[in-house]
């Protein structure tokens, strides 16, 4: 069995395929590090919550094990991938024990996927497609075409209603 599991991703906002993937890895693990990327960015379309924000929405869901669960920001990088992976391999030294049996897990849905080939030092746990045509891009723009909410768990969902967006399109850019 791993210690840790590592999941990297934006969560933007955390969908039901995330709640999937977390809750897979902490039946594998003692522990699962929640890496919420993008934490330095501004608020914009592709981006529209905070890291804070975005914490609070997992931090929200029952159905996961929140005494297993780090949840850390973790800043992008403006396109200098060396510079982001050791800030991972950093984020996570600083978080785990030497000793630690450490795996990372994700879905290789395409390109952008390419992060998780990086870490050799790691155990890969490749999860099949949990999200079923579901993404988190089309979950923000039913938000903000204010269409129902669909593909996320009832807490997100009522974080999400409850904190509607008060920024002006302009500031969005959509």
């Amino acid at each position: 069995m791993l210690n840790v599991i590592i999941f990297i991703g934006r969560f933007q906002p955390p969908n039901l395929a995330h709640i999937e993937i977390i809750k897979r890895a902490q039946t594998l693990a003692e522990k699962t590090i929640i890496l919420v990327g993008s934490a330095n960015k501004e608020r914009s379309d592709l981006n529209p919550w905070t890291a804070q924000e975005r914490i609070e929405m997992l931090r929200s869901i029952k159905e996961l094990d929140q005494n297993k669960l780090l949840i850390i920001p973790l800043s992008d990088s403006n396109n200098d991938f060396p510079w982001w992976l050791d800030l991972v391999k950093k984020t996570v030294k600083e978080n785990t024990q030497k000793t630690d049996k450490i795996g990372i897990i994700g879905h290789k849905k395409d390109k952008s996927s390419y992060y998780l080939d990086h870490f050799p030092e790691w155990q890969f746990i490749e999860v099949e497609n949990l999200a079923g045509g579901l993404s988190s891009t089309k979950i923000r723009e039913t938000l903000f075409q204010k269409n129902k909410i669909t593909g996320v768990c009832p807490e997100v969902r009522a974080w999400l209603e409850k904190r509607q967006l008060r920024m002006k399109n302009e500031e969005l850019r959509i």
